[in-house]
């Protein structure tokens, strides 16, 4: 097989970190919406082609529906029962359903579509995941447990779909919409993915007539899925069993794939290559090649076209990363003393909130333009990471009170990169959504040799288990809590050493487009079951 590409599935609730399961009262509600809301209008703003019209209409009933006083008062009221925010808006939305579902009057009927869909993505909001049970790989087939979310459909990286897999369809949905719009084959399964491993398929749906068609013979399905995929252009992939048999028993267990960039260029050049998003954007690079410090509006220019330009998909900047490896030039005035010499990453950060304040404030306000993500480098303690916070929540309200819109919903990283970071990895995580580890830097402290040399290499090579280990014990102390581990640096290209971070339990590799080809390979190689390091 080829690139395989991987929705995030990461899912764990953390009061601190959760507005909205941390405040369950109707203020919560009234964020959770507007939250909602403002997610349907970037997608409807951001539509194009054939989903324009259709798209509009949909994610507009949305919109009116979320503005309907009733669903809210709802959930509020459920609340007011002692019940989590979750419950309390899955049962809100399922007691709308039930009640107009079944309405003589058709257009109060196809509201129940609507509430359903908004259901979805209001759970996704409070879960702070976009799990709605997809695999995907480079063919273009998405896979689904259920019936295709409409807002995977209407997504910028809906572009790279060539066929659907799922559970169930029902022809007069708003998914069925969308994907007639799209010209899109999709193929039905009788049940769930363990059927589908079960190699049983006896179903698809023909966009061109809208109908769905059942057969208990599979050769015939198989036949008549080809003679409609004639209508295609030769780049559709027809769905034979063994390429979903190889899709489905290819993904599990494996790391996600997604980019290293230091430009906007890159992303718009690499980012169809994957489906994980930016697992590293080094915004460092402002930094260090300005003659004095980057403006908000600048920086938050640069922020807002990164985003843009990952069309849906995650982005995960890393806040400035300097110090006496990485020096910037504007910063060389404050080091008379001497006392930057010794500091690195995020302690640069911190020695100067001024600048830092800066930086957290264009970022969030770039957040309402994509999904960001943002990534703290080197922090060393628990001391670190708790000021980091704090001044990520001064920024946040500094903006609230100036009325500024941002993201709620921005994931906060913490960067392990040494040794000690590694062993209080649990007191630095608290409080972060994900962690990411550098290998480079990380390397150099274990092994206790230049980072980048030949010596390095030669030593992780001959005992490549210190690092490894290093690698493990983050991810095994991660797993409780369902935190993402993303792994970075050109130390993963020391021989064999990618593959035994895999079987580590990373969620996810950060790549720079140069070794993309090579990070893909080594995961189809390991897919196959070729050996690591023994």
């Amino acid at each position: 097989m080829g690139q395989l590409i991987f929705k995030n599935t990461g899912k764990y609730l953390d009061k601190k970190t959760k507005p909205f399961v941390e405040a369950a009262d109707a203020d919560s509600v009234n964020r959770l919406f507007e939250a909602a809301e403002e997610r349907l209008c970037f997608l409807r703003d951001n539509l194009a082609g054939t989903l324009k019209d259709a798209g509009e209409d949909i994610l507009d009933s949305h919109i009116m529906v979320l503005k309907d006083p009733v669903l809210s008062k709802k959930i509020s009221e459920n609340l007011e029962t002692s019940m989590k925010m979750e419950e309390a808006v899955a049962k809100a939305c399922d007691s709308f359903i039930d009640r107009i579902k079944d309405s003589d009057d058709e257009y109060i009927k196809e509201r129940a579509e609507d509430v359903k869909e908004i259901k979805t993505l209001l759970l996704s909001l409070i879960n702070e995941t976009n799990d709605n049970g997809v695999i995907r790989n480079c063919k273009g087939i998405w896979v689904y447990e259920e019936e295709p979310p409409i807002y995977d459909l209407l997504q910028g990286d809906a572009g790279l779909l060539k066929g659907v897999v799922c559970k169930r369809l029902n022809e007069l949905s708003h998914a069925a919409i969308v994907l007639k719009n799209m010209n899109m084959p999709v193929f039905v399964s009788d049940d769930s993915l363990g059927t589908l491993k079960g190699r049983k398929l006896y179903g698809y749906f023909d966009t061109k007539s809208n109908r769905l068609y059942y057969s208990e013979d599979e050769e015939l399905v198989k036949e008549e899925y080809g003679k409609f995929l004639e209508n295609y252009d030769e780049s559709v992939i027809n769905l034979e069993r063994e390429d979903i048999d190889d899709l489905l028993n290819s993904c599990e267990g494996c790391p996600k794939i997604s980019l290293s960039v230091s430009s906007v260029d890159e992303i718009k050049n690499n980012i169809s290559k994957v489906g994980n998003g930016v697992g590293l954007f080094r915004s460092e690079m402002l930094f260090m090649t300005s003659k004095d410090a980057p403006s908000e509006d600048y920086q938050f220019e640069i922020y807002k076209d990164a985003l843009i330009n990952a069309k849906g998909q995650r982005v995960v900047i890393r806040t400035m990363d300097v110090g006496f490896d990485k020096p910037a030039m504007f910063l060389q005035n404050e080091n008379r003393d001497g006392k930057l010499d010794n500091l690195r990453g995020v302690a640069v950060s911190l020695y100067f909130p001024g600048l830092f304040r800066t930086q957290l404030r264009a970022l969030l306000r770039a957040s309402v333009y994509g999904k960001l993500c943002i990534l703290f480098p080197m922090i060393l303690d628990e001391h670190q990471a708790e000021e980091i916070l704090k001044t990520v929540e001064y920024v946040k309200k500094e903006l609230e009170n100036e009325d500024v819109k941002y993201d709620i919903n921005v994931n906060l990283g913490a960067m392990l990169e040494t040794a000690s970071s590694i062993e209080n990895c649990k007191k630095i995580a608290r409080g972060f959504d994900f962690v990411s580890i550098g290998t480079n830097d990380l390397s150099q402290d274990l092994y206790r040799c230049e980072r980048g040399s030949n010596a390095l290499e030669d030593m992780i090579c001959k005992e490549p288990k210190r690092l490894v280990h290093a690698v493990k014990k983050v991810c095994d102390d991660m797993s409780p809590s369902g935190r993402e581990v993303c792994v970075c640096g050109e130390t993963l290209w020391v021989r064999g050493l990618f593959e035994e971070l895999c079987k580590a339990g990373v969620s996810s590799f950060a790549i720079g487009s140069a070794n993309l080809g090579k990070a893909f390979t080594k995961i189809t190689e390991i897919n196959k079951g070729s050996e690591g390091i023994s």
